[in-house]
């Protein structure tokens, strides 16, 4: 399957994947939690794991996406 994978999408993926932490989080909420600052506080740490998992993985398929090209010796050219 050949499909190019441009810079929007993988932004639109990163997104979408740090979107995941807080909405799952957000699930269990009860009504004491939504005056509690620790509850909040949990929150923006699932995002920014959230953030973290899916930037790691998708600068991992950018790296993949660009270094295979340049070890089989189709990469750009060094002049």
């Amino acid at each position: 399957m050949n499909t190019k994978i441009g810079g929007w999408t993988i932004v639109i993926a990163i997104l979408i994947g740090t979107a995941v932490g807080p909405l799952s989080t957000l699930g269990d909420v009860t009504t004491a939690n939504l005056t509690d600052s620790a509850y909040w506080l949990d929150l923006l740490a699932a995002g920014i794991r959230s953030f973290s998992s899916v930037a790691v993985a998708g600068l991992g398929l950018l790296a993949g996406a660009f270094g295979i090209p340049v070890l089989r010796g189709k990469g750009p050219d060094p002049q």
